[in-house]
């Protein structure tokens, strides 16, 4: 990622906003964005645009490792997996050497009709 003068990295901003049928969540980052050869691969399960380990190699999850989520090369497929299940989309937008945002696109449910929601919160 993309440092700043002070070495830390940029900040990561999320906005979220809603209408009565539709949640958007965006998530935007300055951090130099994915290079256009690495574009489509970033959706492919264990691939990932993390440096190496220190010694020059990239370890694949051992069988027992196999139901370990948190593991490089699973964030982005598995959010798109999961934003499809609950009928919505998943979006990238990145501009190599500036930053990407990502866009999540959920449709709303209506509390009252769900069995067991707590409906009367404010504002839900």
């Amino acid at each position: 990622a993309a440092a700043t003068r002070l070495g830390a990295p940029p900040p990561i901003l999320v906005s979220v906003t809603a209408s009565p049928k539709q949640v958007i969540i965006q998530i935007s980052d300055m951090g130099g964005g994915i290079p256009y050869t690495m574009s489509e691969r970033v959706w492919e399960y264990l691939f990932s645009t993390a440096p190496a380990d220190p010694d020059g190699t990239r370890q694949l999850p051992t069988p027992e490792e196999w139901g370990n989520v948190t593991y490089r090369g699973m964030g982005l497929p598995l959010c798109r997996l999961y934003a499809q299940y609950l009928g919505g989309s998943f979006c990238l937008m990145s501009m190599p050497g500036v930053g990407t945002d990502a866009y999540i696109f959920l449709n709303r449910i209506d509390a009252g009709r769900v069995p067991g929601c707590l409906a009367s919160i404010e504002g839900v």
